[in-house]
């Protein structure tokens, strides 16, 4: 038998949804204060607190997270060397003639939570190689797109560590 499915409660703000007890079930979550992100209670989650994408209750209740709720969002392009964040959108693009030299785009634990993932497309067809490192404790590179190439790279995050999930070259 499966649960209902829950309204959505409006909260005044995050700190609201902090001292109050975690739910018993899955329940949505909507604070004033998120610029409209809705947030999941995920019972027994063991995400660890960051104050925006991860907020755990306080105030008794069952255990959980209050796990905020991601877009299928494009952040801003990517034109060399940077470290993406789960908070800096998910899907990235390198366009044409951004590079200029070989660049490390090193994927930061920064509010990622298990499940999280980020996308590139490269759309730049220089002499110039991206690398993706791993921003968690095991560290490593994941995948490197090389030169003259327009491809795509896709890493999720398992909890601990970005994992290369996908990449390919595009026709």
């Amino acid at each position: 038998m499966s649960n209902p499915p829950q309204a959505v409660r409006v909260w005044p703000s995050l700190a609201s949804m902090r001292t109050d007890p975690g739910p018993a079930l899955a329940h949505y979550a909507l604070p004033l204060d998120a610029a409209g992100a809705p947030y999941r209670f995920a019972p027994s989650s063991v995400a660890v607190e960051d104050a925006w994408t991860v907020i755990v209750p306080t105030g008794g209740g069952f255990p959980g997270a209050w796990i905020r709720m991601r877009e299928d969002d494009l952040g801003a392009d990517v034109t060399g060397t940077a470290t993406l964040t789960v908070g800096g959108k998910r899907r990235r693009r390198i366009e044409v003639g951004a590079l200029s030299a070989n660049a490390t785009l090193t994927l930061s634990t920064t509010g990622a939570v298990a499940g999280d993932w980020i996308a590139v497309t490269r759309l730049d067809v220089g002499a110039y190689t991206v690398a993706f490192v791993n921003g968690g404790p095991a560290a490593g590179t994941l995948a490197t797109m090389p030169v003259s190439a327009r491809a795509f790279v896709r890493c999720y995050f398992d909890g601990t560590n970005w994992l290369l999930d996908d990449s390919h070259l595009m026709l």
